[in-house]
C-alpha cells in the first residue's frame, strides 16, 4: 500500500513539475492578457528559468504598416507571466473621490504657477525658479 501511494505521489509531483516548467495550461493565455516577464535580451532559457512562459510571436507580414521584418508591432511579449501570477496593475484604483490634496495646497501651487508665467513680460516660463 505504501509503495502504491509513493508511486502515485511521485507521478503527481512529476506531472505538476513538468507543467510548471514547460508551461502547460498555465501558459495558455490570450495575447491580449499577456504581460511581460522578461527584460530586453531575455531568451527562452532565461525566461523559463524565471518560471515564466515563452511563446515566440510571429512577425506581421511586411507591407501592411507593421514593424520591420522580425518585429512585433502589436507589443505581444514572448516571455510572459503565467496564470499562476497576479498582475500587479489589476489592483490599481484609477478613481478617487477628491484630488488628493487640500484647497490650501492647491491655492499655494496655483499662485506659484501664475508667478512663474511670463517672467518680466518676456513670455518665458520658469520651471524651477531660484530662491534668491
Amino acid at each position: 500500500m505504501l509503495r502504491q501511494f509513493s508511486l502515485i505521489f511521485a507521478a503527481a509531483c512529476s506531472a505538476a513539475l513538468c507543467r510548471a516548467q514547460g508551461g502547460g495550461d498555465r501558459c495558455d493565455i490570450p495575447n491580449s492578457e499577456k504581460w511581460d516577464c522578461g527584460i530586453v535580451g531575455t531568451n527562452e532559457a532565461m525566461c523559463e528559468a524565471d518560471g515564466c512562459c515563452w511563446q515566440p510571436v510571429q512577425a506581421a507580414a511586411a507591407g501592411n504598416g507593421s514593424a520591420a521584418a522580425g518585429g512585433n508591432s502589436k507589443g505581444i511579449p514572448w516571455c510572459y507571466h503565467s496564470t499562476d501570477d497576479k498582475n500587479p496593475c489589476s489592483d490599481i484604483v484609477w478613481s478617487a473621490p477628491d484630488p488628493g490634496f487640500t484647497q490650501e495646497y492647491y491655492d499655494i501651487m496655483y499662485a506659484n504657477y501664475l508667478a512663474n508665467l511670463n517672467i518680466q513680460g518676456s513670455g518665458a516660463v520658469v520651471a524651477a525658479p531660484d530662491e534668491e
